[in-house]
């Protein structure tokens, strides 16, 4: 199946939490994965049989999608992956919480960047991890060792309107 994935479409002023969080117009907010092309044909008529059949209660995930899943990975990838290994999660911050949960116990040290922003930068032997907060600023803690002590968070820039940090890891 081709699709335009060039076309761009304005999400701004729809709630896109993307979009509408941006301070202004000039900021690009690339720490939300959010899709910024039309849904695709096939996807939208399919929301559309379901929105007219009238009920929005509670559904189970069919035995289809984990065998289209199953076949996808097979002919991509080549790689035979079983029923039983799949859990089906609401959306990928969820889903790194039950492979968290599932893989470690209580104490273990997790070291990972659970927003949709580059935040941990390793740079002169330390390691920094900023992330903005749209009210206050940016705020940035560091150390040298990612499994052992943090500093204290520093505020590292004031003022409103900061998501994207990017720009802080100009060398």
């Amino acid at each position: 199946m081709k699709y335009d994935f060039n076309t761009l479409v304005d999400r701004r002023g729809t709630n896109s939490y993307k979009w509408d969080s941006a301070p202004s117009e000039d900021v690009i907010p690339l720490w939300v994965a959010d899709m910024d092309f039309q849904t695709a044909p096939a996807i939208i008529e399919a929301l559309r049989k379901r929105v007219e059949h009238g009920v929005f209660g509670y559904t189970h995930v069919p035995e289809a999608f984990y065998q289209a899943t199953i076949d996808w990975f097979r002919r991509k990838h080549g790689w035979t992956i079983q029923r039983e290994w799949m859990l089906y999660t609401s959306g990928v911050v969820p889903a790194i919480s039950a492979v968290i949960k599932g893989l470690t116990k209580p104490g273990d040290k997790v070291l990972g960047n659970f927003v949709w922003a580059p935040s941990i930068r390793y740079h002169n032997g330390e390691y920094y991890i900023y992330w903005g907060d749209p009210d206050h600023g940016v705020y940035m803690v560091k150390t040298k060792d990612p499994a052992g002590k943090w500093d204290k968070p520093v505020c590292v820039i004031k003022g409103k309107g900061y998501i994207d940090t990017t720009p802080l890891w100009d060398d």
